[in-house]
């Protein structure tokens, strides 16, 4: 078989930022608790990974924290309040914020401070979105671009939108018209990740090429389905795969004699890329 790979895998550096921080504090704290809040990042064997090294996630809500333990934000950023509850029990919360997330969360903070409603585009049970709506006030509503509403609240206040990161341009677009069908003016903010973008036209470059897509990444990564989506629109055969039951449930429609793309979403580590990848160069189908 013939394998080719996207010229942008592994992780963005929003990503590569907060795993990198973790690793250092749990090599500058060996002995202390050290947390994230929920998963650093959205790529099942990877939290494994660093569940293993002692960094381990926990529920915000529920957790027990004690004062003196370590708490990351991950890459998807929180709520002020929720920083502010654990700091007051004595927490050290290390911020691991996506920088492209934090300019989300200020330009939200902006049009809170201006008293815009504020329509915030993306997935409402989404970690950065929940971060999102920690800054917005009272005045917003979450329009998820798979499930829109039938209408818009109404208001006499100047609307803002902005979407998740994580979402394609497409997306975003298609709530945008539905909201200037419905608002005198809407004040767009174009916050979707650039590199995200870029990711998706080098997937979709290498894709088109392939009998058969394989996009490596988190069953619960936005930015993955994301990205798998974009691929099928010029490759007819396209699987998401996490882990190695993933390819093996796969491994009998490939074809010895396939072209196979490899792209990857942006919270994937590149050892399970190469790890993949190996095995598919090898042949070696069955585990």
């Amino acid at each position: 078989m013939n394998i080719q790979k996207s010229t942008i895998l592994g992780f963005c550096a929003g990503v590569k930022n907060a795993v990198d921080i973790a690793e250092g504090l749990r090599k500058k704290h060996p002995d202390r608790n050290i947390y994230t809040l929920g998963y650093l990042l959205h790529n099942a064997p990877e939290v494994d990974r660093l569940t293993q090294l002692g960094i381990v996630p926990v529920n915000i809500k529920s957790h027990d924290f004690e004062k003196g333990d370590i708490a990351i934000i991950s890459a998807h950023g929180i709520s002020p309040s929720e920083t502010e509850r654990l700091t007051s029990v004595g927490v050290e919360v290390v911020n691991a914020t996506c920088e492209t997330v934090k300019r989300v969360q200020r330009a939200v903070e902006m049009m809170r401070e201006r008293g815009m409603y504020i329509i915030i585009v993306g997935s409402p049970v989404h970690a950065e979105v929940l971060g999102h709506i920690g800054y917005a006030g009272d005045n917003f509503v979450v329009v998820d671009p798979y499930n829109m509403p039938k209408i818009l609240p109404k208001t006499e206040r100047l609307v803002g939108i902005i979407s998740q990161t994580t979402i394609t341009k497409e997306a975003f677009n298609k709530v945008l018209v539905f909201a200037n069908e419905q608002y005198d003016m809407v004040e767009e903010h174009a916050t979707i990740c650039g590199a995200t973008y870029a990711r998706q036209e080098a997937g979709k470059n290498v894709a088109k090429q392939a009998d058969i897509t394989l996009v490596i990444g988190g069953k619960k990564s936005a930015n993955t389905r994301a990205l798998a989506k974009e691929c099928e629109k010029v490759c007819k055969k396209v699987y998401c795969i996490e882990n190695e039951d993933d390819l093996a449930y796969i491994a009998c429609d490939i074809d010895e004699n396939a072209n196979i793309a490899i792209v990857s979403g942006a919270s994937t580590p590149i050892w399970l890329i190469d790890f993949f990848s190996s095995v598919l160069s090898v042949n070696r189908l069955s585990f």
